[in-house]
């Protein structure tokens, strides 16, 4: 134990201490991010964040698919689960939902087979404005593009009124969201879909801005072409050919 009280062990040690931290300090500053690299995983969920820890993007299975999001607040939202529902969900910088690319698919305890695929481009604190949407249900095939518009208010504000009333019943919780939507300009007017229908038609439909079908073009399950087009108040005004003309 003599040498820890020799004089020059102090200097000695100091020394050799700070050498260490040099290194240790200088290493760490010149190295890199750490990269992993794997040839498989799997995982039921994963999150894409910011350096600050905003979420910017999740690919998720059914069960762990997130809620809606806005400005990094989680709401419920079970509906999106239905029909087990999985894929990815992206967020703008503000960490609020911008859109999705989602699947799901399943034959149901009635026998019914339902699949959808959907990927759409919302507006800022809104739903979605354009959207890629097939389907196959009971009732027929429908895929096609289709684009709206949306209002201005944010749609949060729809999701706080359901998180309120979440002990309702499912009647009261709809009684309440309608009159909070009755007061506010409407979601979801559609302006253009271009794409298949359900009766094997298909067709390239304008709307006006408040939603009504102005111009059409389509082609019937037959073959069958037609050109139409409508005033405000759905009456048709011009038809090809003209033998289709009401």
């Amino acid at each position: 134990m003599r040498v820890f009280s020799h004089p020059r062990f102090l200097q000695v040690y100091s020394a050799v201490l700070t050498a260490v931290l040099v290194v240790g300090v200088t290493t760490g500053a010149t190295r890199g991010p750490v990269k992993a690299s794997f040839d498989e995983i799997t995982v039921q969920k994963l999150t894409l964040v910011e350096p600050d820890g905003t979420t910017r993007l999740v690919m998720a299975n059914n069960a762990n698919l997130p809620g809606a999001v806005f400005h990094g607040h989680q709401y419920a939202h079970d509906t999106r689960r239905q029909d087990g529902t999985a894929g990815l969900i992206f967020y703008d910088a503000e960490g609020s939902e911008s859109g999705g690319l989602t699947f799901g698919g399943l034959k149901r305890q009635d026998g019914k087979v339902v699949r959808d695929g959907h990927l759409s481009f919302d507006a800022y604190d809104q739903d979605e404005l354009s959207s890629w949407n097939s389907a196959q249900t009971e009732t027929g095939t429908r895929t096609g593009i289709m684009f709206k518009d949306e209002p201005d208010w944010p749609l949060e504000d729809a999701f706080k009124v359901m998180q309120a009333n979440a002990g309702a019943s499912e009647a009261e919780k709809q009684a309440a969201l309608n009159t909070f939507l009755a007061s506010r300009a409407p979601m979801h007017v559609q302006r253009a879909w271009l794409g298949r229908n359900p009766d094997a038609s298909s067709s390239l439909e304008l709307r006006d801005r408040d939603g009504k079908v102005r111009i059409t073009a389509r082609v019937d399950a037959d073959g069958t072409p037609r050109l139409l087009f409508l005033d405000a108040s759905g009456q048709v005004t011009e038809a090809w050919p003209q033998a289709t003309r009401k």
